[in-house]
């Protein structure tokens, strides 16, 4: 397991550090849901009731006409709150009120908020399908994981199950976590596995005084962008289209999109490589226009002079003759890495 840790590192470096700039403002509203949260949790250890405005009148809901209603609509039925976005999660309108006056999901609601422990989450997911039957609403275990990632920060943001279970899979097949010894483990189970993994992993850096450490909301943010990145890479997606209007940043974040992929590739496979594999030798923008032939793409006769300075016509390469020709020479190097290449192929046979 130590041998992943420069890894699992280098990857946060990657794919946190370096990319704060674009994750700030998810980490903002992340951190005041979590302090909204931390808020109600006092109030409700004094004794308040959570539907009464008074527990929420130090929340970013005061001003609300219905604090409760605000806080609860962020916490459970918002389209995106600072954990995550709903995705195709969907509960009417008419269905969230039904569960918000409901006196047993308020319950075990405010229970879960001042102590989210495993049997709370029990509670509260006993509660939740109660209200599903009670109701005819849909399942929406997304909706009812983000209400959990909302009340700690023990369990990560990624709350859609098919992801987290594909994170989950990369850090055992890779050997950073151990796999959870209940094969019947839940989504917070294993949750709590990874954070408190992570926790470990990251001791030394998080006991530092940099205003940017890896604390507990960047380590969560952390494990979304394994899914993104790693566990379910681009490289498995054939390819991305963007589109938009002129000049929104699309080709610049796609260049920047391939050289972040490179360079986490780069460190854990660079070693292999003599001479180093460049990353401008990977990346290249071709704009198709009219203009833009067979020539330039696969090859062609381009005017050149000669050592005399005559000018003739010499057989060239086009980008993508280019890319494999470099390609065949990568692939022989690419041979040598035992889980890529001839072990793997072992493997296979």
């Amino acid at each position: 397991m130590l041998a992943s840790m420069p890894q699992i590192k280098n990857l946060y470096t990657h794919l946190v550090e370096n990319r704060r700039a674009e994750l700030n403002e998810w980490l903002s509203r992340y951190k005041r849901l979590s302090q909204d949260v931390s808020t109600v949790r006092r109030a409700l250890a004094d004794g308040k009731n959570i539907q009464n405005p008074a527990t929420h009148a130090d929340t970013t809901f005061a001003s609300q006409s219905n604090p409760w209603n605000a806080f609860a609509e962020c916490l459970i039925y918002a389209r995106s709150n600072g954990i995550s976005s709903r995705g195709q999660s969907v509960l009417s309108s008419a269905k969230f009120q039904d569960f918000i006056k409901d006196p047993q999901f308020v319950g075990a609601l405010a229970d879960l908020i001042t102590d989210p422990s495993r049997n709370n989450v029990i509670t509260f997911e006993t509660a939740w399908k109660g209200a599903q039957v009670k109701y005819q609403a849909n399942a929406n275990p997304l909706l009812f994981n983000r209400t959990v990632a909302a009340c700690t920060a023990n369990v990560s943001t990624t709350v859609n199950n098919a992801a987290f279970e594909s994170v989950y899979h990369w850090l055992v097949r890779e050997g950073v976590i151990p796999k959870h010894p209940d094969p019947n483990a839940s989504w917070y189970d294993k949750n709590l596995q990874v954070m408190e993994e992570l926790h470990r992993l990251f001791e030394e850096e998080r006991k530092s005084d940099k205003p940017d450490k890896p604390d507990e909301y960047l380590l969560s943010i952390f494990v979304w962008q394994l899914f993104e990145y790693i566990s379910n890479p681009f490289t498995l997606k054939k390819q991305v289209v963007k589109y938009g209007p002129p000049g929104t940043g699309k080709t610049y974040t796609a260049q920047q999109n391939a050289r972040q992929l490179f360079d986490i590739w780069a460190t854990k496979y660079e070693s292999f490589f003599e001479p180093p594999v460049l990353r401008d030798q990977c990346i290249k923008v071709v704009q198709f226009h009219p203009s833009y032939g067979y020539e330039d793409f696969i090859e062609g006769l381009r005017p050149v002079l000669s050592s005399n300075g005559q000018p003739q016509l010499k057989l060239q390469n086009g980008v993508f003759k280019e890319f494999c020709r470099r390609a065949g020479v990568w692939e022989l190097q690419v041979y040598g890495i035992p889980e890529v290449g001839s072990g793997a192929c072992r493997k296979v046979v």
